[in-house]
């Protein structure tokens, strides 16, 4: 990450209260094209991009940012921490995608003076509201590989993620905790440029600052120390969202995609049409681990078309071999049947 050395008076939080940041969020939202069909992500070769401080890249999937990620360099002392917001505002029903995302890093800059491009690095939209709905998101605003801002003097070697979520007035959606945990699994394990692990934990004690160490993922509110329960702003990622509604799922989650999550960084998952004759007491899993969502029960003897299998799934009956079925996207272990490969 980079060597800032200023110190803003100013976190994102305090912005995101003031009524002319509504009135931007409000017209950036009317000038989205909010019905505009979902388009995919045609580049497969990401290049590095840490030269640049502002990105502002939009990405439909989980999988398409680690393919982005993996190819970026995270400066010479990598972020060893991750900062947890909620936006307040803007929250779900009013984003308008990079319409919304540009129109909060101007205002950083127009009205905070702060220079073009700081802020918090990601940000994550669950598909609640009327853009992209029912597909979760993940933007960059300020490249990983710079610091950005999140906290107020804890600016250094933390990547901040904002929730686009109202947290004080209801806990993370279902979809915005399996969203943000598949994402805290891709920016907590080793990376290719960063010869060093996040332990996927939540640290509930403010005053670690230690940018040699990889520490964790902590709240905002609790990395304020003179923060009081109930006061506002600083109640990141909301008075709704608590450790006891949060971290249990958030964790499950991250643990379950971790030994995995690169596969879509590199030829894993491999793309393979084939079939799948099934056994009794198969399931049809949301992820390649016996911690994913059960889906389906599948009939034995039933032939399924499979789309790819990935060899860095949960290992079971010891083997890691899952396979992608065709249909939905879900996922079987190699145990659940018999596989053969269309020729």
């Amino acid at each position: 990450m980079s060597d800032r050395t200023d110190v803003t008076g100013l976190s994102p939080d305090d912005t995101f209260a003031q009524p002319e940041f509504a009135a931007m969020l409000e017209a950036a939202f009317a000038q989205a094209e909010l019905a505009m069909p979902e388009t995919a992500e045609t580049i497969t070769d990401y290049v590095d991009e840490s030269d640049r401080l502002y990105v502002g890249r939009e990405f439909s999937s989980v999988e398409e940012f680690a393919r982005w990620y993996a190819a970026q360099r995270l400066g010479s002392l990598p972020f060893n921490a991750i900062g947890y917001h909620h936006t307040y505002r803007p929250h779900a029903a009013i984003w308008g995608g990079l319409n919304s995302l540009i129109g909060v890093f101007e205002y950083f800059r127009d009205y905070n003076g702060w220079t073009w491009g700081y802020g918090p690095q990601l940000w994550v939209y669950d598909g609640a509201g009327p853009y992209r709905s029912g597909t979760p998101h993940i933007y960059v605003g300020t490249h990983p590989a710079h610091d950005g801002i999140g906290i107020e003097y804890r600016n250094r070697r933390w990547l901040h993620i904002e929730h686009i979520h109202d947290g004080d007035a209801a806990p993370f959606t279902p979809a915005m905790t399996r969203v943000s945990g598949e994402l805290v699994a891709v920016l907590c394990s080793r990376h290719p440029h960063a010869d060093r692990e996040i332990p996927l934990r939540l640290i509930r004690d403010g005053g670690v600052d230690d940018p040699g160490q990889p520490l964790g993922i902590m709240y905002h509110r609790d990395q304020n120390p003179d923060w009081v329960p109930g006061a506002w702003p600083k109640s990141c990622p909301g008075l709704g969202v608590s450790h006891d509604n949060l971290d249990p799922d958030l964790l499950a989650i991250a643990n379950a995609r971790s030994p995995w999550i690169w596969a879509g960084a590199g030829a894993d998952p491999v793309s393979e049409t084939g079939t799948l004759l099934t056994v009794d007491g198969a399931t049809a899993r949301r992820d390649p681990s016996r911690a994913g969502e059960i889906v389906r029960q599948l009939v034995a003897g039933q032939p399924l078309m499979t789309s790819g299998y990935t060899n860095r799934g949960e290992i079971v009956a010891g083997s890691p071999r899952w396979y992608r079925l065709g249909d939905d996207d879900t996922w079987v272990h190699s145990s659940g049947g018999s596989y053969t490969a269309t020729m």
